[in-house]
């Protein structure tokens, strides 16, 4: 029993004293040969992002289908949090943490799309999480975007960029994969 301790302690020094060392990685599926990208994105849409310093840009445009796996929800920041369970050979644009804590699915995030400007900042009614929003109105001011919000168990296209979002809420790390900001949402066969 004595020896297992050391042992423990070793390992989990990493992971207490610097648990984002894990999550700046790039995907190994990631090439210009996956994306045929006849499309491109709306970079202004990064001036719409609440805190942008948290995100890891991994991939400036890319596009992914597959199906809305829970009804999306409206967060506090203006966005709309999307989880998509990615079609057949799109694997890779998922880590660990997808896995652990979405579900095995792609998080997609919407900005600025919650219409009721009153909802803003009041989804989660913790007093450490409106503080966490006080600046909201920065981000979206008076923008408001038209990106259509799919409804759970639509098979979705989605375009946007990949990022890694290293944010925290509680005592919670993300570091999961998203397309933040989306650029385009549609519905498809």
């Amino acid at each position: 029993m004595m020896r297992i301790i050391p042992l423990i302690c070793i390992l989990l020094f990493p992971v207490i004293f610097f648990p984002n060392a894990m999550v700046n990685y790039v995907p190994s599926g990631l090439s210009s040969q996956n994306q045929k990208n006849t499309f491109t994105c709306d970079s202004s849409l990064w001036a719409h992002v609440y805190d942008p310093d948290r995100l890891i840009l991994l991939q400036h445009c890319f596009e992914v289908t597959g199906v809305v796996w829970e009804t999306p929800t409206k967060e506090g920041d203006g966005d709309y949090h999307i989880l998509v369970r990615l079609d057949s050979g799109q694997n890779f644009y998922l880590n660990s943490r997808n896995y652990q804590y979405k579900d095995s699915c792609l998080v997609v995030e919407a900005v600025c799309a919650v219409e009721d400007l009153k909802h803003k900042g009041r989804v989660k009614t913790t007093w450490f999480y409106r503080q966490l929003y006080a600046d909201l109105v920065e981000s979206c001011g008076n923008y408001f975007s038209r990106v259509y919000i799919p409804v759970k168990g639509e098979h979705v296209k989605i375009s946007g960029p990949l990022i890694i979002d290293k944010g925290e809420y509680g005592f919670v790390r993300h570091g999961w994969q998203e397309i933040h900001p989306v650029n385009k949402i549609e519905v498809i066969p």
